[in-house]
């Protein structure tokens, strides 16, 4: 699972941990977090398999109570590993990856929203 919680800026109490996603299969790993100017929050991380791994994203707007639904990136053939996440100056939010094709080889891979 992944957790989140919220405090406010002028220094009032955390909020009740809230869920942010339950994996489907297999464990949460390597997260990443990234903020726009307008506190719009997005994260990125892997969704460890058995066999395979994939990159998520989610992203929440600005005092929101809950995030998106999570959406996988990829899904190309080979296991996705140390995913980051930034945002430009327009709110325009860039995921990279690594794509492990076999024991040896590495493919830089990156997706813009």
């Amino acid at each position: 699972r992944l957790y989140w919680n919220a405090k406010q800026i002028d220094g009032g109490t955390w909020d009740q941990l809230r869920v942010a996603y339950v994996e489907d299969a297999g464990a949460v790993g390597a997260l990443r977090l990234a903020r726009d100017d307008s506190r719009r929050l997005f994260a990125a991380w892997e969704e460890v398999g058995a066999a395979t791994s994939r990159v998520r994203v989610v992203e929440r707007a600005p005092l929101a109570d809950s995030w998106d639904a999570a959406v996988t990136l990829g899904n190309e053939s080979g296991t996705e590993v140390a995913p980051d996440i930034a945002v430009d100056p327009t709110g325009k939010a860039t995921a990279v990856w690594l794509l492990r094709i076999d024991a040896g080889t590495f493919v830089a891979i990156r997706q813009k929203r």
